[in-house]
């Protein structure tokens, strides 16, 4: 991992640790994860070696509460606008104008604010594992954990019960003397159990002060169990994490979300979860209607599931996300990652070459492993009439044809674009061309030499 900084906040004075690492490769953006409960920045340890390694930049703190930063007592310390303006306060020490985010868990509820107080700051989104309810949502944990009870049989939230209820402190102490207790729990190697013990009313508080346990996921590996005994188990490990939850029990939020209710954005975004998340997708479409969703079956810890397939699959997906961003100009930005097919020509390229078709390209998405059609292109004025992206698959290799009819004197033509299994790059062949295209895990982009005699 990189070393560690500190940045202290000049509005709320509270100190944070984070690290940083400058892109590398102009034009990758800058990425800031925001980790959620009971995590620290060295759980995106995977994610901070595998972008950093592909020239991204990388921020990742220690959310207010935990790990290395500051621990105050006041539950409404820890208010997701007051957090947000902390965070915003270190992109600006850091001259970050403007970054992707991505936040697991409790942190996707925090990106999800933070994108609401200053939406001007993001070039993209992607929220892992959690959806975060419309703006201006009071929390009523009895009623949901009344309705879970009656439809599932056990209570959803029973935790949040304890960690953020009137046994808070108790439940701080307790937490803190049996910290392998609770990270076997919260880690589990076997996502059912919390079927039994985390979820239902009054069982976390049984595990934990039984001091029971159950075997950790192999994906959290020694090394990270022992950064996070290094942070949780001590005096004040969990202070912060049981204030967020009573912070959020007690709806201290909500006044900050006032005016705020029918927030919408049109950045980008992408949703990671498993088959279970349906109602996560749902909460949040309702106020990112851009959004895309992928499933892994990686359970809530997706991006720690050390898994191969699932880790691969995982960075893939954030990657190809991430290209599309870095190839699709402000103002097709939308329309790239909402589905559609775009066009742009080359920057600064030669007008006189221009009129023969030459150094000019058009970038064509198709989201999904699927048909897309019916869409025109105006490519440097070439305009591709009725453009059909046709994905399918031959001898084990995906293929994608598109295809359109030319309004340049051209006749129809089909590009045959051959992806090959993984993520290497592989060709476009026209008949008498070859160019290079990038296959991702997640829809496919390429870029289209249309030369003269095409």
């Amino acid at each position: 991992m990189p070393e560690r900084e500190s940045f202290t906040s000049p509005e709320s004075g509270h100190q944070y640790s984070f690290i940083y690492l400058p892109a590398t490769s102009h034009p990758n953006p800058t990425l800031l994860f925001l980790h959620g409960f009971p995590s620290q920045l060295n759980d995106w340890a995977f994610q901070i070696a595998y972008f950093s390694s592909h020239g991204y930049g990388v921020v990742a703190p220690d959310l207010l509460g935990y790990g290395q930063s500051s621990k105050p007592d006041d539950a409404a310390q820890y208010r997701l606008k007051h957090i947000s303006d902390d965070i915003y306060r270190l992109l600006d020490h850091l001259d970050l104008p403007s970054v992707v985010g991505v936040g697991h868990d409790f942190g996707a509820t925090l990106l999800s604010r933070m994108v609401a107080y200053e939406s001007t700051r993001w070039s993209a989104l992607v929220f892992l594992a959690v959806g975060p309810p419309r703006m201006g949502t009071p929390f009523d944990l009895d009623m949901v954990n009344s309705m879970t009870k009656d439809f599932l049989g056990y209570e959803l939230l029973g935790y949040i019960a304890w960690l953020g209820g009137d046994e808070a402190e108790e439940a701080q102490a307790a937490l803190e003397s049996h910290p392998e207790a609770a990270m076997s729990l919260v880690f589990p190697a076997d996502q059912s159990v919390w079927e039994e013990w985390y979820r239902p009313l009054g069982k976390m508080k049984q595990f934990v002060t039984e001091d029971r346990r159950v075997a950790v996921g192999p994906w959290y590996t020694p090394k990270l169990q022992q950064h996070h005994l290094d942070s949780f188990a001590r005096k004040d490990g969990y202070k912060g994490a049981v204030r967020w939850y009573k912070m959020w029990k007690q709806n201290l939020f909500l006044p900050d979300e006032a005016g705020h209710e029918n927030f919408k954005t049109n950045l980008p975004v992408l949703f990671i979860g498993d088959s279970n998340s349906a109602q996560q997708q749902d909460m949040l479409k309702a106020w990112a209607p851009r959004m895309k969703s992928v499933q892994l079956q990686a359970g809530h810890w997706l991006s720690l599931n050390r898994r191969r397939e699932n880790l691969d699959e995982f960075h893939i997906v954030l990657a190809t996300f991430n290209e599309l961003l870095a190839h699709c100009h402000d103002e097709s930005m939308q329309s790239c990652l909402g589905g559609t097919v775009v066009g742009r020509s080359n920057e600064g390229r030669d007008e006189a070459k221009s009129s023969r078709h030459e150094n000019q390209m058009c970038l064509v998405f198709g989201p999904e492993m699927g048909e897309k059609g019916g869409s025109d292109v105006n490519c440097g004025g070439v305009i591709c009439r009725d453009l059909k992206i046709e994905l399918g698959e031959i001898d084990g290799l995906r293929r994608c044809e598109v295809k359109c009819s030319l309004d340049a004197g051209i006749d129809d033509h089909t590009v045959q674009i051959w992806v090959s299994p993984g993520n290497s790059p592989c060709e476009i062949w026209d008949g008498s061309q070859v160019a290079q295209v990038e296959s991702m895990g997640y829809g496919l982009f390429a870029t289209v030499s249309l030369n003269e005699g095409i």
